[in-house]
């Protein structure tokens, strides 16, 4: 029977440990890898998300800014409506029939101006729930924001576990090659 090296059993058993550790360290990437595409995936979408909703807010605000001009143009027509009454109380005998047609005009502005007020009211409301759910995305964001952080931190504690297990590796190789050589 022909007797075993035992350099070449505990050769043997190192490769093995070094591909062990070598699958290890791939699979480790792989799994990061992936977890890190999933988070910046999320992330992006986010954004996304937040960019519509901002463009959706742009656009209420021009909105309302523009019911606030027809609202104050509605108040200036009620003005001057004010005025002609006072004016047509003046020459009440002469002019009866023309004030009774700016007073239907009068009512139909109000009706304006009360409508008006209303679908203010409603963009406002609108408006509220926009900005509840921008502030919700936003610290959507920020806890997204803080989870890519902690990942990174744990990123680097790994490379540099890996860093200190190769220096290991290192170490151990030049011990075992001074224990075959001498």
């Amino acid at each position: 029977m022909k007797k075993q090296n035992p350099m070449s059993n505990v050769n043997f058993t190192f490769l093995w440990l070094i591909l062990l550790l070598l699958a290890s360290i791939i699979g480790a990437s792989f799994y990061y890898q992936n977890v890190y595409g999933k988070m910046i995936v999320s992330r992006q979408s986010t954004m996304e998300e937040l960019n519509k909703v901002s463009a959706e807010l742009k656009a209420r605000e021009s909105q309302l800014k523009q019911k606030l001009t027809e609202l104050n143009a509605t108040k200036e027509r009620e003005k001057l409506a004010k005025e002609r009454e006072v004016a047509i109380s003046e020459k009440y005998n002469k002019l009866r029939e023309e004030k009774t047609a700016l007073e239907k005009e009068k009512q139909r502005v109000e009706g304006i101006l009360k409508d008006t007020q209303n679908e203010l009211a409603l963009t406002k409301t609108d408006l509220q729930a926009l900005k509840i759910e921008y502030n919700k995305t936003k610290s959507d964001l920020e806890i997204t924001k803080y989870s890519l952080e902690s990942a990174y931190k744990r990123e680097e504690a790994l490379d540099s576990q890996v860093k200190n297990l190769t220096k290991r590796v290192s170490q151990l190789e030049k011990q075992l090659a001074n224990c075959t050589s001498g």
